[in-house]
């Protein structure tokens, strides 16, 4: 397959979303903890298109206590930071859509991401999250 064809396809197929494990997972910790089973392993830079990148994360999170907040990111597990710009917040018992919005993203080689939870008091809780990588924003 030629690079006009790869273009062809890719101009199709403009973004890879990934679900993060471990669904349901809670923590009353008031530091971030990283949840376990909710690996992503991956080189996101065979994403790239032209050496551009972007990263979308949405999470489905809740705090079981009015007044409390849940806060969720994206956690590299092998460089030990988190991804700036993914973390997410969502106060109180109802449960909560966040979205970070597109990320320029520059991470090359293969690295593992995982979900890191922590609350401000009561118990946090995701639903679902998921990492979208794309050569353009969509």
């Amino acid at each position: 397959m030629g690079w006009t064809e790869l273009a062809k396809i890719t101009e199709l197929l403009p973004l890879c979303a990934l679900k993060f494990g471990a669904e349901g997972s809670t923590t009353t910790s008031t530091t971030y903890v990283t949840i376990a089973d909710s690996d992503i392993a991956l080189d996101p830079w065979l994403f790239s298109v032209a050496g551009l990148l972007y990263l979308r994360f949405l999470a489905h999170i809740k705090n079981n206590t009015s007044g409390e907040t849940t806060y969720i990111r994206i956690y590299r597990q092998n460089a030990g930071t988190p991804i700036s710009g993914t973390e997410l917040t969502q106060a109180g018992p109802d449960w909560g859509i966040k979205d970070s919005g597109w990320i320029a993203f520059s991470d090359q080689g293969l690295e593992s991401y995982q979900i890191q939870l922590k609350v401000t008091g009561g118990t946090g809780e995701f639903n679902s999250a998921v990492m979208i990588l794309s050569y353009k924003q969509l």
